[in-house]
């Protein structure tokens, strides 16, 4: 058979939608290659009586070789979609039944239909077959990154990232946020915020984490941290707050991450398959170990909601640049992720030469821009596009990538801008940028890249791997900001003899009133009325304001305080209550985050004895104090009473017990607010002294 003729082959596993009985059904109906810690996803579209799913027998899970299996049942934060986690893995090389059976209801009254369907898991990986995929991920990281592990030069005086700012000239607003790193191993490993005239604000050095460093959608920082295999979460005070991987046994992918304000995020796992060559031809009989993409949907909560494979919708062929038979395929190569104006998502898949829109509720194709199967008619761009990265629909609702241009017959790279019409399905160029020949040569990125639409409609441009310190690329820039007319006014170049490249690089106007990490709110001390709250800085923070509220409450309730610690009285006994923190800034700050994560905590019921509540016997006097603090009416064992200072720390204050009276020596404090915590084995309490 003709190498030609592979494109036409369809792939005999290559699924179609899920029922349409379902809006949406993961694993989809009769599709392979699943790991055996796959979660099953049911979605109608409608809202689910969750009371009603509760039942474990309204769904049956079996597998043909792992039997039937235990299941976590949940409803997301959606209220749309069932999750069914299994407790115990399915194993491989099984064929798995799911039946949804009558008497899962919507809030609507109406009932979900009944519905069996089928997948099948992965065949068994030998440790032969495990220790080739991690040589071909390295492989691909090492085409697409420059990582040579083996390198490793070690050169610490230079570890600052030299550069050179080649012109600046009325740039826009804001800062560079990027993380540079060098193509052959030399110790320059920095994720950086810097300002347009070269000043660094951030930089954080690191062999592991720091790769696409970015300013995320929620207002937080992320990068990829290598040694976890997971992207990381970190306010601006640079604290690392939460940690993303794709699920369902998959590797997470380097190229993109996005989390929006809502807590939803959305990452690219890598699936690696071992596929028989002799569907495509009866003549060649080796096997090809294929890299397939994988697209998730994580809630608030991180369960998966969404899933999207390529196996179920895209052909092997399709990757017209890829050996077939040379043993390894990475066919689709997913780079990025946006969200649609309309909600759906975009995906930038760099060996298909394409641009995909996926139904966020379906997981079925909108449409396919670019590549084998393109639907689209390109009214003004016969070059077209290809090994692109960096998708994104911009505010005037056109869509910018960058175009490698790999196979371009001149081997540019290009800022470009399309507008896509799709009620006649046809695009138009209605931008585009390539730079000046440097030295005579046209400056061409062949991985990596991204290009920024700018607020005040300059293009912020990453022009990749440009093969920095070779004849191909000697004086090529790294960083180029052009006006709307393609005037440079603003350039940057990296030290040639170090190699370094920025995968993506982007400018913000980013001032942040921070708010406080969600790992440092505390609530402590808690009695029948009253909590300690404390959190840690917040940058730019000149004090804070604290929310909190019965959780049955629709209003909250508001204090004020200048420094990191609280103390809220008069709450009612056995209650739960929700409260969250939010930064007060210099009024020139525009704040950029301003509530930290809504938390809870619940006060001590009321302590009866004989009629009596343990808490009204209890007196603390006199207050204001200057000499001795008296502790009487507490008819209790084991008592602790300690002096808390203003700041949260225990400060020395001898005690005195004589029959249940307490004496608390605190003629040594300096004048000022201090607490009292009172402890026993039934009892507790919070009491504010001043001191004079």
């Amino acid at each position: 058979m003709k190498p030609q003729l592979y494109i036409f082959i369809a792939m005999i596993w290559c699924i179609k939608p899920a029922s349409a009985q379902y809006e949406f059904i993961s694993p989809a109906p009769g599709s392979k290659f699943h790991n055996p810690e796959c979660t099953i996803i049911i979605r109608d579209g409608s809202l689910i009586d969750e009371s009603t799913i509760r039942n474990p027998e309204l769904f049956e899970v079996v597998g043909s070789e792992s039997k039937t299996h235990v299941l976590d049942i949940k409803l997301a934060d959606d209220g749309k979609t069932i999750l069914l986690i299994p407790a115990q893995p399915f194993v491989v090389s099984e064929e798995v039944t799911v039946t949804i059976k009558k008497g899962i209801y919507k809030l609507s009254g109406e009932a979900l239909n009944e519905y069996t369907f089928n997948f099948y898991t992965r065949p068994h990986r030998t440790i032969e077959a495990e220790q080739q995929f991690a040589a071909y991920r390295k492989k691909v990281l090492l085409e697409d990154f420059g990582v040579q592990e083996e390198t490793g030069f070690d050169d610490p005086q230079e570890g600052n990232g030299p550069f050179t700012i080649n012109v600046n000239i009325n740039p826009a607003p804001g800062d560079l946020f990027y993380h540079h790193f060098s193509l052959l191993g030399y110790n320059i490993d920095q994720a950086q915020i810097m300002t347009s005239d070269g000043h660094f604000i951030f930089r954080h050095e690191s062999q592991e984490k720091g790769l696409n460093f970015d300013l995320n959608r929620n207002g937080y920082l992320t990068s990829y941290n290598e040694t976890t295999d997971a992207y990381d979460m970190f306010d601006s005070s640079f604290n690392t707050i939460q940690s993303f991987k794709a699920a369902n046994g998959y590797i997470t992918d380097i190229h993109d991450f996005l989390i929006l304000p809502d807590g939803h995020s959305f990452l690219i796992g890598l699936d690696y398959q071992v596929i028989d060559m002799t569907v495509y031809d009866p003549d060649y009989s080796a096997n090809a170990t294929v890299v397939g993409a994988i697209l998730q949907e994580l809630d608030a909560s991180q369960n998966v909601i969404f899933e999207w494979r390529s196996w179920d919708h895209i052909e092997i062929t399709e990757a017209l640049h890829e050996t077939l038979f040379f043993g390894f395929i990475d066919y689709v190569h997913a780079n990025s992720i946006d969200i649609d104006t309309d909600g759906n998502l975009l995906l930038s898949c760099r060996n298909l030469d394409q641009v995909i829109k996926i139904d966020r509720a379906t997981g079925n194709f909108i449409w396919r821009l670019g590549g084998v199967k393109n639907e689209f008619t390109f009214l003004n761009d016969t070059l077209r596009f290809n090994y692109q990265h960096d998708a994104r629909r911009i505010a005037n609702g056109n869509i910018t990538l960058y175009d490698n241009g790999n196979y371009h017959p001149v081997k540019a790279s290009f800022a470009k801008e399309y507008r896509i019409n799709e009620a006649d399905m046809t695009v138009s160029k209605v931008w585009s940028y390539v730079h000046p020949f440097i030295n005579g040569k046209p400056v061409r990125g062949f991985a990596m890249g991204n290009v920024q639409r700018l607020p005040n409609g300059n293009t912020l441009i990453n022009w990749g791997s440009i093969y920095a310190g070779t004849s191909l690329g000697k004086g090529s820039p790294n960083l180029t900001e052009v006006d709307s007319l393609g005037n440079i006014v603003w350039e940057m170049t990296l030290d040639e003899s170090k190699k370094g490249v920025i995968y993506r690089a982007h400018r913000y106007s980013w001032t942040p009133c921070a708010r406080p990490s969600e790992k440092t709110l505390k609530a402590s001390n808690i009695t029948q009325s009253s909590v300690k709250l404390s959190w840690g800085h917040a940058t730019n923070a000149t004090g804070y304001t604290i929310y909190y509220k019965k959780v049955a409450d629709s209003s909250w309730l508001t204090k004020s305080s200048p420094d990191n610690i609280k103390l809220l009285n008069d709450l009612a006994p056995g209650t739960k209550y929700q409260w969250f923190i939010q930064s007060k800034c210099d009024t020139n700050i525009i704040p950029l985050s301003t509530g930290s994560k809504v938390k809870k905590f619940e006060t001590l019921p009321l302590r009866i004895e004989n009629g009596v509540d343990i808490a009204v016997t209890c007196k603390v006097y006199p207050n204001p104090v200057n000499a001795w603090l008296t502790v009487s009416g507490l008819q209790e064992a084991n008592v602790s009473l300690t002096i808390i200072d203003a700041a949260g720390c225990q400060v020395n204050a001898p005690v005195q017990n004589s029959d249940q009276q307490y004496q608390i020596d605190i003629r040594h404090l300096s004048p000022g607010c201090y607490f009292l915590s009172i402890t026993s084995e039934r009892f507790s309490k919070i009491e504010k002294v001043i001191v004079f």
